[in-house]
């Protein structure tokens, strides 16, 4: 990890040091630890250009991915169970076949974006960077078999990490995002995913703290606070989008000046009344072009605004008045959801697969007469909300659907589009045994090896028991 010094520390370097070397070696390596040990910060972008940088409008399909089968999948938080739960579903994707055009190809292919928080976002990250098959099936080896809770805990037995904790620039985010960079992701960046150039578009989402807001790791998102995302490690990416409150801190962005309101935003802030949805979202949005009020942005976990990762493909796909709209790039360049939904006989099969890990059990305070301890007011606290929030996401993607189906279904319509939402939960487990086993898996990054594999095993299994899974599969190919 690269570190950085503190204008304090370039002081006492240039007065102390140049003054008594020999007494000040040692003091310096502790006044380098305490004080110096800086994370990585993210840089300054030297010039907008919409045609480059990790963006959904630069992001191509690859060789047998159209735009007929449109397929979007969101993955929840919860831990390593989230990261089984939802490589248990791609998994199940790749082996799924179907023809087209006489030759037979996976579903997975099929794939455009994959939007993610917390747990979910290891997956996602990694399949961005390691889309091969072979290469994509080291992930249980490199993640969800590997004791990442013992590590990181031995890790805060190292002293070397005693030092860069004491500073107030380097906190256990960083150590965390530090492990996940050499063990998990090679120590790529989002540079590297860019390169390959083609879909599914990874959003890792995480939560602006000051706003309790989505904050995507996509370019779109890094020119409001004008940084440039391609140098910025994967791996910190994942690390805020899990920042589960509390156990880990929050990560640190810089925001820097020089970026402009667009004219969606002002639109958006000037439609409050019809559509609170976009002016909330345009608000945040412009709260980061006021560098002299907020030249830090802080982000903890990605579940705690949206548990599912659905909203952001839900807002691109439903409303002109955001980053991933077609107005937020220059007409020339590349393409958008929205512009994709309303293209007539674009989209044939829109695909929404939510992969969704939260876990509902009995709670044993219920049978006590004592009031609950502090931990589980603040488990509570935590994941409550995190919860009903995510249940309300689902039912408007769905609401939103119908309504387009409805609309569709019109006195002058083409041949419709055909919606598939598809959500997958432990409670649509036919097996009450099943469902209470995997009910009871921690929110942890260090579960069994045998509850990651009954995890795969059981998002396979959801797949093949949807009847709208299989109604998918009976149009795809009775359409070739």
């Amino acid at each position: 990890m690269t570190l950085a010094f503190s204008p304090v520390c370039s002081f006492w370097r240039t007065s102390f040091l140049g003054r008594n070397r020999a007494s000040a070696a040692v003091l310096g390596a502790l006044l380098f630890g305490v004080g110096c040990a800086h994370a990585p910060i993210n840089q300054p972008l030297a010039q907008r250009e919409p045609e480059s940088g990790y963006r959904i409008s630069t992001t191509l399909p690859k060789d047998g991915n159209t735009d007929d089968v449109f397929v979007i999948l969101a993955f929840s938080g919860g831990g390593t169970r989230a990261s089984a739960f939802s490589y248990g579903a791609m998994e199940k994707l790749a082996a799924t076949k179907f023809r087209r055009g006489g030759q037979q190809q996976s579903l997975l292919n099929e794939v455009d974006i994959i939007s993610s928080v917390s747990g979910g976002s290891f997956t996602a990250a990694y399949y961005g960077l390691h889309r091969g098959e072979k290469e994509f099936a080291e992930f249980p080896d490199h993640f969800l078999y590997r004791q990442v809770r013992t590590a990181l805990a031995l890790s805060l037995l190292n002293p070397i990490n005693w030092w860069r904790l004491a500073s107030p620039y380097y906190s256990r985010i960083d150590m965390a995002a530090d492990y996940y960079d050499r063990h998990v992701f090679d120590r790529k960046t989002f540079g590297d995913l860019n390169q390959v150039g083609q879909r599914p578009f990874i959003v890792l989402n995480a939560t602006d703290m000051s706003s309790v807001s989505r904050f995507e790791f996509t370019q779109d998102q890094f020119d409001f606070i004008s940084s440039d995302l391609s140098s910025y490690p994967v791996a910190r990416g994942v690390a805020a989008s899990s920042a589960f409150p509390i156990l880990l801190t929050p990560l640190t962005l810089k925001n820097y000046p020089g970026y402009s309101e667009q004219k969606w935003m002002q639109a958006a802030l000037e439609d409050r009344d019809r559509n609170p949805r976009d002016y909330a979202y345009a608000q945040v949005m412009q709260s980061y072009l006021a560098t002299e009020k907020r030249p830090y942005i802080h982000l903890l976990d990605g579940g705690l605004s949206d548990n599912v990762g659905l909203r952001g493909p839900a807002y691109a796909l439903f409303s002109s008045k955001n980053a991933w709209s077609r107005e937020a790039v220059r007409p020339s360049v590349g393409w958008s959801l929205k512009q994709l939904l309303n293209t007539p006989g674009k989209i044939k099969h829109l695909v929404i697969i939510t992969v969704n890990a939260k876990t509902v059990g009995e709670q044993s305070w219920n049978l006590e007469a004592k009031p609950p301890g502090v931990l589980a007011v603040l488990s509570t606290v935590a994941n409550g909300p995190m919860g009903n929030y995510s249940d309300e996401t689902v039912q408007y993607v769905r609401d939103q659907l119908e309504t387009m189906r409805q609309l569709a279904d019109g006195p002058n319509a083409g041949e419709p589009m055909k919606f598939y939402p598809i959500e997958l939960t432990f409670q649509s487990i036919a097996s009450p045994t099943e469902r209470s086993y995997l009910n009871q898996i921690s929110t942890d990054f260090q579960i069994p090896r045998e509850a990651v594999d009954r995890l795969r095993a059981a998002a396979a299994q959801l797949l093949d028991d949807s009847p709208v899974f299989r109604q998918l599969l009976e149009n795809i190919n009775g359409s070739n």
